[in-house]
């Protein structure tokens, strides 16, 4: 038996038909008004939960990355700038936006030429290689800093 049907029960036993018209009519404007507030927090609640779970996947591949980046500074593999981006004595590349390692080698257009240039995951961005001025393709950067 419903809430609905107890209601209406209660007050056919207890009240006057008069009574009972008006509180029912009431009692239901009210419950359809309860349900669809129910029914908005619901689809937000759903809402609330895919965001949730989204922002839980970022973060564990930020602390991923971060670690990868304190076990490099830990083990002596102090980074510097050169050509526009970071670099560990090993001759290993990382992002000069998140310091993140593991670039991908990308064709770019740097005024009129082409060039290999570098892309992070972080961004859509596309890092041309620079040295004194010109740009220099992202495998003969990673072939001097490794030496």
């Amino acid at each position: 038996m419903s809430l609905l049907e107890l209601f209406d029960k209660w007050v056919i036993e207890r009240g006057s038909a008069k009574v009972q018209e008006k509180h029912i009519a009431l009692f239901r404007d009210q419950l359809s008004q309860a349900e669809a507030k129910n029914y908005v927090i619901e689809s937000e609640n759903k809402s609330l939960k895919s965001q949730l779970v989204e922002a839980e996947i970022e973060n564990e591949n930020l602390k991923k990355k971060m670690n990868e980046i304190e076990k490099a500074v830990h083990s002596g593999n102090l980074l510097s700038l050169q050509f526009g981006v970071y670099w560990d004595n090993d001759g290993n590349v990382y992002c000069p936006k998140c310091k993140a390692p593991g670039m991908q080698i990308k064709w770019a257009t740097y005024v009129n030429q082409q060039v290999n240039a570098l892309k992070c995951s972080c961004a859509d961005t596309l890092y041309v290689l620079m040295e004194n001025g010109v740009p220099i393709h992202a495998q003969e950067a990673m072939k001097r800093m490794a030496r």
